[in-house]
């Protein structure tokens, strides 16, 4: 028993020995999961017998929603292209000889003026006779170094009963000591030539100047002018207040009493009808004799300058045209002398 107790004795300071050993020695370390990291503090993790540190984790930014989003657009790219041009169409064009019908004298020679020229050359689509109209757009007086000069817009040209518009300029020019006029004005007279270009396809009905059909039954009248003889000084030649007196003795077989009076027009000077026919002034119209010839006859007034405007130097040919009450047509012929000093 005693020995018994004695084994018993050793077996636990035995045991007790080892337990107190086994206490001092270091735990034999076993994969752990990596320890939970604060903010700000680097996680480690155990791998093998190295240790890494972890990338550190960047705080996330929040979008701050602003008061107007809009979404965005994607602007188109604009690409770069090279303007387009076009070469303008040349137009033809081709001359043609025309001359003035209608005086511009300094003192009417003023911008807003109509001006008519005549086609005195025939062209295959252009016929003689033919008017073209303008206006005046320029007048320039003569300087000392430089002439006068008047710009003339043409606006249409016309024939029988055809009207086509018409574009371009005329300059008319005057140069000192170039005419026994005097003065620094510049004027187109009665007559004067120029040329003008006009398109090339330009066509108007072919034919002879505009001519006054005789019609059936038409009677001639004998007409009279007060002064056949006109002098004018160019110094004092202006617009005013001159009335051409024009008589008008019947047909024969007729009397003054047939004849519808207020019929009577200028319609022709010389080879040109005017593009408008002129009407006597709205005078009253009275009976007399100026010829004393004891034949009645009927005297008319005309505006002494609108016929001038239109006469050249030297004699011309005035046609007259009426008729009677019952539609008969009558036809009178005039002379006049135009003569410029």
């Amino acid at each position: 028993m005693r020995k018994y107790g004695l084994f018993l004795g050793m077996f636990f300071s035995l045991f007790a020995f080892s337990w107190g050993w086994a206490q001092t020695q270091p735990a034999a370390s076993k994969p752990s999961s990596p320890a939970a990291s604060t903010p700000g503090s680097i996680p480690i993790v155990n791998v093998g017998n190295h240790v890494k540190p972890l990338p550190s984790e960047k705080p996330k930014k929040t979008a701050v929603p602003s008061q107007t989003t809009k979404p965005a657009t994607e602007k188109p790219k604009s690409v770069a292209t090279k303007p387009q041009t076009t070469k303008p169409q040349k137009r033809e064009e081709k001359k043609i000889k025309v001359e003035t019908k209608k005086l511009l004298h300094p003192r009417e020679a003023e911008i807003g003026k109509e001006v008519f020229f005549v086609v005195t050359e025939e062209t295959p689509q252009i016929p003689e006779g033919a008017w073209i109209k303008g206006k005046i757009t320029e007048v320039k007086k003569m300087e000392k170094n430089e002439p006068g000069k008047m710009t003339i817009l043409l606006e249409s040209i016309s024939f029988l009963e055809l009207t086509l518009p018409l574009s371009g300029t005329v300059e008319v020019i005057r140069e000192k000591d170039k005419d026994s006029l005097g003065g620094k004005d510049i004027f187109i007279l009665v007559g004067s030539q120029v040329e003008i270009l006009v398109p090339k396809n330009l066509y108007l009905k072919k034919g002879s100047a505009k001519k006054i059909k005789r019609s059936k039954g038409l009677l001639t009248a004998s007409i009279n002018l007060e002064n056949g003889n006109l002098v004018f000084k160019w110094g004092s030649f202006k617009k005013y207040f001159w009335k051409m007196q024009v008589y008008l003795e019947a047909p024969s077989g007729l009397t003054l009493e047939d004849i519808q009076t207020d019929s009577l027009r200028l319609i022709k000077i010389n080879n040109y009808v005017l593009p408008q026919p002129l009407s006597p002034l709205e005078d009253k119209i009275k009976v007399a004799d100026h010829d004393k010839n004891k034949v009645q006859e009927l005297l008319y007034k005309f505006d002494g300058w609108e016929l001038v405007q239109y006469l050249p130097e030297g004699e011309s040919t005035l046609l007259f045209v009426a008729s009677t009450k019952d539609g008969k047509p009558i036809e009178a012929i005039a002379k006049i002398k135009m003569e410029i000093r």
